[in-house]
């Protein structure tokens, strides 16, 4: 492989870690409401969804922000450039959300059920 190729790797896991760290916490905070409040699975559901949408939405902000301050460089620019990367944004953060539902979901998961014993299990 080629030293930019794991530059390029080495660059990407600063924002994988923190986006599943993130979704994991944040959905975790969404199972200690739900169980606190006596919320059912649908609820808990919706607000993890909720933060699953987190990232996308500051990416497409990011992106749609870009495109309003964009000033062309020269008259024969044809000014295009923002729209792809708002187009770029929007199937990164489809994907993005995606990836984080299931990581908010478990996140979710493990706190409605942190301390809850299992009814029945096979060693008793």
């Amino acid at each position: 492989m080629a030293a930019d190729t794991n530059t390029t790797w080495s660059d990407l896991w600063v924002p994988i870690i923190v986006i599943a760290t993130s979704s994991i916490g944040w959905g975790y905070v969404a199972g200690v409401l739900a169980r606190r409040r006596s919320w059912s699975r649908e609820a808990c559901f919706l607000t993890s969804a909720a933060i699953a949408f987190l990232w996308p939405i500051i990416i497409i902000g990011v992106a749609w922000y870009g495109a309003f301050t964009y000033q062309r460089h020269d008259p024969y620019d044809p000014g295009d450039a923002p729209i792809y990367v708002l187009i770029g944004s929007v199937l990164v953060g489809g994907v993005l959300f995606l990836l984080s539902l299931p990581l908010a979901l478990g996140g979710a998961y493990v706190a409605r059920n942190r301390g809850k014993t299992p009814r029945e299990t096979p060693f008793r």
